[in-house]
């Protein structure tokens, strides 16, 4: 993108802004499209509109299967069988009593240790800290295809802990052409048939194009809107080559008649028909939840660890005589992805609560394409490692409140698409939060403390953020900010109360 660079002074007055007096006008006439910012509101479990309510259901716990708490030895055959069964059932809350559960003791596995496919599962222990603690603990981590190439960073992990959705990703016998433009902030959308549709379901909107007959996600005709007048450099590839491969995850609030859908969330991005705007039921998975648990790692950057998978980046000195090992960037696949640890992918409104990750090189919890996904009073702390809390893949609507990120390289981070992110309330890493490339957009910070970019990603899925990256204090500070004019930030203070 264009090399500029604008250095910005922001104070921000305990006084009603302007901002906020025409945006609270906006919705006063239920015309967000008028808004001079994006209605963030409606992120999170149920819109944010109640509280995660208490896991309910039958507990099967694990202890009954053959788990025991500090023996030392593998609970991992006993785990799967309580997850099995409570699947068998339809769903249920797997519970893990006070103590030290060991989860991952064999080497070199390559798929995840606890695997979770059924809908209406919970994992829940007796507690993050204190006497009451419930640790899953993983001694290894998972590895790549080639896990003896350590200098390789880039290799991918699986998640130690992964949901995964019942249900094919979406339902493309019932989709749809839209068949007019919509404003960002509008919540109607025309398309040519609703006969698919119902009130309560979940829809994705998708930007396509065909390509030998077959569609493909993203479309260089649309690169006008997203890019707003900047020109995109010959390295940033994608967007030049197959544009925003933009998608929304929404749903519905009622069928108006045979073409006229109302959505519960307004769209966080303008469409144009003609761009190749498509509608279609959006297979997700309800009912998942993980709560009251301290997930612990093996990740050392200053040890090689134990076993040919060599789980540390190989005795790294202690840079700054504090008597522990610094974490590298890009050192080695360990130290940019060891340790993955929870994952979400597919999820209807999926949730973490009261939980800490604990020495972990790489993401402690991933909202994947999901829709309303929460991460609440949860921590990621122990030694420093690459990454930390992340909504990623067209993920939509995803709030991540009262988090603590201690200080991973990359801070919270919002990539791939994912819109309507909210980050509140939080401590992020110092270095600040992460605006991963490959076009995520409609994001907000808030009221939150840390550093502001921590960025970023390659060359080729640049920009790092599309429009509408938001941020909105408090409180009363002055900052001192050098910015990508790419980014086109909006800074936009609470009012007082």
């Amino acid at each position: 993108m264009s090399g500029l660079l604008v250095a910005a002074t922001l104070v921000v007055r305990a006084t009603v802004s302007p901002t906020w007096t025409s945006f609270s006008a906006a919705r006063a006439a239920n015309d967000l499209t008028a808004a001079p910012i994006l209605d963030f509101s409606y992120a999170g479990y149920d819109h944010g509109e109640r509280g995660i309510p208490a896991a309910t259901g039958v507990r099967f716990d694990v202890t009954t299967y053959g788990a025991v708490a500090d023996d030392d030895l593998d609970d991992l055959p006993a785990v799967t069988s309580a997850i099995r069964a409570a699947e068998a059932a339809g769903g249920g809350i797997v519970f893990f009593p006070p103590g030290r559960f060991h989860l991952s003791e064999v080497e070199n596995r390559t798929w995840g240790c606890v695997n979770i496919t059924g809908s209406g599962i919970v994992l829940k222990g007796s507690g993050s800290g204190g006497p009451s603690r419930t640790e899953l603990y993983f001694r290894h981590t998972t590895v790549p295809s080639a896990p003896q190439n350590y200098s390789v960073y880039g290799q991918k992990t699986a998640p130690l802990i992964k949901f995964y959705r019942t249900d094919w990703k979406s339902k493309a016998d019932t989709e749809t052409p839209m068949t007019h433009d919509a404003a960002k902030g509008a919540f109607l959308v025309r398309v040519e048939s609703t006969a698919s549709f119902s009130a309560g379901t979940q829809i994705r909107l998708t930007q396509e194009r065909l390509i030998d007959g077959k569609s493909v996600k993203g479309n260089v005709a649309a690169n006008e809107y997203w890019l707003q007048g900047l020109t995109a450099r010959a390295e940033s590839k994608t967007i030049l080559e197959d544009g925003v491969p933009a998608m929304e995850r929404h749903q519905i609030k009622a069928v108006i008649d045979a073409t006229t859908l109302e959505l519960a969330e307004p769209l966080m991005c303008s469409v144009t028909a003609a761009h190749g705007w498509v509608v279609a039921l959006d297979g997700l998975t309800a009912g998942w939840g993980v709560e009251d648990l301290n997930l612990v790692g093996a990740w050392n950057p200053g040890s090689a660890g134990e076993g040919s998978a060599k789980q540390g980046t190989l005795g790294l000195p202690d840079a700054d005589g504090d008597g522990q090992a610094e974490f590298s960037h890009h050192h080695n696949w360990v130290a940019d992805n060891g340790w993955k640890m929870l994952h979400f992918e597919y999820g209807l409104q999926p949730y973490v609560r009261r939980v800490r990750v604990s020495n972990v090189a790489s993401v402690p919890v991933e909202i994947y394409a999901c829709f309303g996904g929460t991460t609440i009073l949860t921590a990621v702390d122990g030694l420093r490692g690459h990454s930390s809390f992340k909504a990623k893949t067209n993920a939509f609507g995803t709030l991540f409140a009262f988090t603590s990120d201690q200080d991973q390289w990359h801070g919270h981070a919002v990539a791939v698409g994912s819109a309507g992110t909210v980050i509140t309330h939080s401590k992020v890493s110092d270095r600040g939060v992460d605006w991963h490339g490959n076009f995520p957009y409609a994001t907000l910070l808030d009221a939150s403390k840390g550093g502001l970019f921590g960025w970023g990603g390659a060359e080729r899925s640049l920009p790092n953020h599309m429009h509408d990256l938001t941020f909105w204090f408090e409180c009363r500070r002055t900052l001192t900010l050098t910015l990508s004019r790419t980014l086109k930030p909006k800074y936009n203070p609470r009012p007082p109360p």
